[in-house]
């Protein structure tokens, strides 16, 4: 097992097996680093042939930091319509209303709605991009009818200065 602290620069060994042919194996890496560790599987065949597995992201800090997102995801679980509802100012929050009151309650300009775009992405089990999409608007619905039944990461991504508005998952059923 290898781990990177630098983005996937570099790996260093944690530890290692020989193959007992279980299939099954494991290491705990006892020092993490608070935020993003890439781990990979490094492979010696008995012929001396290297091989590596896809790399696995896996973050680490206290539970607030990780945990917190300024996204809803309803229904969930759901087997067709999503709505995403994006907070778009925490400062403003007025505790016990949901994101859509939330909203509601947001002062716009003009009566305009609120110009900031987000970068959308519904991401599979596997970490493949399942559908990219970007919106002017801090409410969002789709479909999923289409999608296969499982669990699914939403992101949401500020275009204006590229940062991580919230990430959540969602079941579809």
């Amino acid at each position: 097992i290898e781990r990177s602290t630098d983005g996937g620069v570099t790996f260093n060994t944690l530890g290692g097996y020989a193959s007992s042919a279980a299939g099954t194996y494991s290491l705990l890496d006892k020092a993490p680093i608070a935020g993003e560790n890439l781990y990979r599987l490094k492979m010696v065949d008995l012929n001396g042939t290297i091989s590596y597995s896809g790399v696995a992201k896996v973050m680490y800090g206290n539970i607030k930091s990780l945990a917190k997102s300024s996204i809803s995801i309803y229904p969930n679980p759901s087997s067709g319509i999503i709505n995403l509802a994006i907070n778009q100012d925490k400062s403003n929050l007025i505790t016990g209303l949901s994101a859509l009151q939330q909203l509601s309650l947001t002062p716009t300009l003009n009566g305009s709605v609120n110009q900031k775009a987000y970068d959308i992405t519904i991401i599979n089990a596997t970490g493949s991009v399942i559908k990219s999409v970007t919106s002017a608007s801090a409410i969002w619905e789709d479909n999923v009818s289409n999608l296969l039944p499982g669990t699914y990461i939403i992101q949401v991504i500020n275009n204006k200065d590229k940062t991580l508005v919230g990430k959540s998952t969602f079941v579809k059923i």
